[in-house]
């Protein structure tokens, strides 16, 4: 694997890891920063993650995915509903101050009116 920047790991001898400590183990040792060519590395030296323990982390992935559409999901809905509040809520406060406007005008128009007649 010298091709991605990982060392040759002949001598690393298997003791009983979980899959995600074998990996942060091979990350340790040779200085790669990404697990894609460790867990290459696994699978042909004969270093095999179990397939339980595949199916855990597959498992933990989706649980992932599911997560962050869901907050993204409900994200949106929350930012709507806040957003939809604002908007309400102003539009009732430019309500009230045209009436005022337009009661102002009004009493405004009788005193021109007043002052006209006398």
């Amino acid at each position: 694997m010298s091709s991605s920047g990982c060392v040759n790991l002949k001598s690393t001898k298997t003791v009983s890891f979980s899959a995600s400590e074998k990996i942060q183990n091979l990350l340790k040792q040779t200085g790669c920063c990404c697990c894609c060519c460790c867990i290459r590395f696994l699978d042909r030296k004969n270093w095999k993650i179990k397939k339980s323990e595949r199916k855990m982390a597959m498992n933990s992935v989706k649980w992932g995915y599911v997560r962050i559409i869901t907050g993204t999901i409900l994200g949106g809905v929350l930012g709507f509903y806040v957003m939809h509040r604002v908007e309400v809520s102003y539009k009732e406060k430019m309500k009230e101050r045209l009436r005022q406007y337009e009661t102002e005008l009004k009493k405004k128009e009788k005193l021109n009116e007043l002052e006209d007649s006398i």
